[in-house]
């Protein structure tokens, strides 16, 4: 019985040898052998470490931002947000505000040009509604829609990669398409909205999304323009105001926002936000606000942006929702602004009632009139430092009432040191 497996053992041996002997190898093992003898890296080119000491700093150029803060040549941008949010209508604005050169979204447009749209989940006549919409609540000139392209899925397949049998390969062909149309038209922005239609990958694979993220990089580079991605946050997002500076909450692997130069995130106010800013007077959803989760080239958190959702009537009869930046006011601080200037008006009034133009009083004789006068703000402060540091602090800007001017007159070295000075205002001819 041992010798009958020895046999064996040795005939499947003899068989081995015969196969790997040249020229009597089958097409498939020379296949397999093939791929086990190349190498997965790039052939190994000479080079050497530069030395810091021999930059020249007139020599290095400039960031070629489309949009302060938003969109830099070259580079990579990913706005990520929850399903619903405006993500599009934020990219149609964006659209919008390079193609005109005015700052539409509240981020200054440093250098107008086209930019190509495509949208993978809207057909071409929906982004044409919207577009509509656009341009016409915002005036937008017809010179600055020509610079503004645009496919929808219903036109164009967009797949940049997909996984075969192979493993994850690119789309050649269709990136190499890309590049050339974004040269050909001087494509300035392109936008791929959202990320999901434009691949058939494995999102949770990060050796799968970072290849993906290369395309991009890849297309920015050659095409010289910049490349902006909308993106899905994951189901368990948590997108409010608690925590607006987490870029991992970008759905799937964390290879893309890796791989940009500037993530920001959408999501609606959440209900703190719209207390403290007054948006509880219509529907909370109506105000959503951008902020930076992920910025290599500015500060984490900085250039936070709100947008209002408006609905635009075409002469169609359709109804199309787009968006317009908005400035909302902190409610406490729009009080504490008025209180402000109500103080500095009484204060205004009692100078006037005591001072003449020319004539000068100390902090003290000013005091006093306030205190007499019983002025809120100062009467109850009973330390006379306080006192004098808040009064001053209602002079940082000049007072005027009855015609003449209330300020601070600076004396260094003498005694006192500040007076409140009142002047006649100049009557401008």
């Amino acid at each position: 019985m041992t010798d009958s497996i020895h046999d064996k053992q040795k005939t499947l041996e003899e068989i081995g040898r015969e196969l790997t002997t040249e020229g009597n190898t089958p097409a498939i093992i020379t296949s397999f052998k093939g791929k086990w003898q190349s190498s997965p890296f790039p052939p190994l080119n000479p080079f050497e470490p530069y030395c810091a000491a021999n930059i020249d700093e007139s020599s290095i150029p400039k960031r070629e931002w489309l949009m302060e803060g938003r969109y830099i040549i070259g580079c990579l941008t990913v706005t990520i947000s929850p399903g619903g949010v405006g993500k599009s209508a934020l990219t149609m604005l964006e659209a919008a505000a390079i193609a005109s050169g005015i700052p539409l979204t509240g981020f200054e447009v440093k250098n107008a040009g086209k930019v190509w749209i495509i949208n993978t989940e809207d057909d071409s006549t929906e982004l044409e509604r919207r577009f509509i919409a656009i341009t016409k609540h915002h005036k937008i000139p017809i010179e600055a829609r020509k610079n503004i392209l645009y496919n929808g899925c219903n036109n164009i397949s967009l797949i940049l990669a997909a996984e075969g049998n192979e493993g994850a390969r690119p789309n050649e062909d269709l990136i190499n398409s890309i590049i050339a149309k974004c040269k050909e038209n001087g494509v300035r922005l392109l936008w791929i909205d959202p990320l999901i239609g434009s691949h058939r990958l494995n999102e949770n694979d990060n050796t799968q999304i970072e290849l993906l993220a290369g395309i991009f990089k890849r297309i920015a580079n050659e095409a010289q323009c910049a490349v902006g991605i909308v993106h899905h946050t994951s189901k368990q997002g948590f997108t409010t105001s608690d925590s607006p500076s987490d870029a991992n909450l970008a759905r799937g692997a964390s290879s893309l926002v890796n791989a940009a130069r500037v993530v920001h995130l959408l999501r609606f106010a959440d209900l703190k936000e719209s207390e403290r800013f007054g948006f509880d007077m219509e529907p909370r959803t109506k105000y959503v606000c951008l902020q930076s989760t992920k910025a290599n080239l500015s500060p984490v958190g900085s250039a936070s942006k709100w947008y209002r959702h408006i609905e635009i009537a075409l002469t169609n009869g359709d109804k199309v929702g787009t968006m317009e930046q908005t400035n909302p006011q902190d409610k406490k601080e729009a009080l504490e602004s008025i209180a402000w200037k109500r103080s500095r008006e009484a204060i205004g009034s009692i100078f006037a009632k005591e001072m003449r133009p020319g004539g000068t009083a100390t902090i003290k004789e000013t005091l006093s009139w306030m205190r007499r006068d019983k002025l809120d703000d100062l009467a109850e402060i009973t330390n006379e430092r306080s006192a004098e540091r808040k009064l001053l602090g209602f002079l940082d800007e000049p007072i005027v009432a009855n015609g003449w001017q209330f300020s601070k007159e600076l004396r260094p070295n003498r005694r006192p040191s500040i007076l409140i000075r009142c002047d006649k205002l100049v009557q401008e001819t």
